[in-house]
């Protein structure tokens, strides 16, 4: 619920587009929907309900909220994920070991290693609307005439 909550889906919609999930009688969304899945796309026919297809590939896996989560997450460009995939629920967060591995200037408490859901990424930091220069690996630092330390 959170996640639909997140993306600004209007839960009232999707409960009257489900109808009553008690009710013994033909549900006619989704018996369209199964008439349109027959030998269209790539993904093959859905031949199991429920399905779960993201991102036009039927999802193969448990269907629990944080299986489903870590998959609907998969499907963002690293550094482009919403909040919620970098929830400790639902990743590792790769910076907390060894810095990730990146640059970090202790003194200042100021790191390059950026956490995705994918694992991390070492980009040099903006620091008081200052872009830090560098490889974000072993070195970092301000342009010579912000004199940022």
């Amino acid at each position: 619920m959170m996640f639909i909550k997140s993306l600004g889906v209007d839960l009232k919609k999707i409960e009257e587009c489900m109808g009553d999930p008690e009710a013994d009688a033909e549900n006619a969304i989704l018996k369209a929907e199964q008439q349109a899945q027959i030998g269209k796309g790539v993904r093959g026919d859905v031949t199991i309900l429920p399905t779960l297809v993201i991102n036009n590939r039927q999802y193969r896996g448990k269907l629990d909220k944080k299986a489903v989560l870590k998959a609907i997450c998969s499907g963002f460009k690293e550094t482009t994920e919403p909040p919620i995939c970098l929830s400790h629920e639902v990743e590792t967060n790769e910076c907390l070991n060894n810095n990730g591995e990146c640059w970090m200037d202790t003194v200042a408490n100021i790191t390059a290693c950026k956490d995705t859901f994918r694992g991390r990424v070492c980009e040099c930091p903006i620091v008081g609307g200052v872009k830090f220069v560098g490889d974000g690996y072993k070195h970092c630092e301000a342009p010579r005439a912000h004199g940022v330390k």
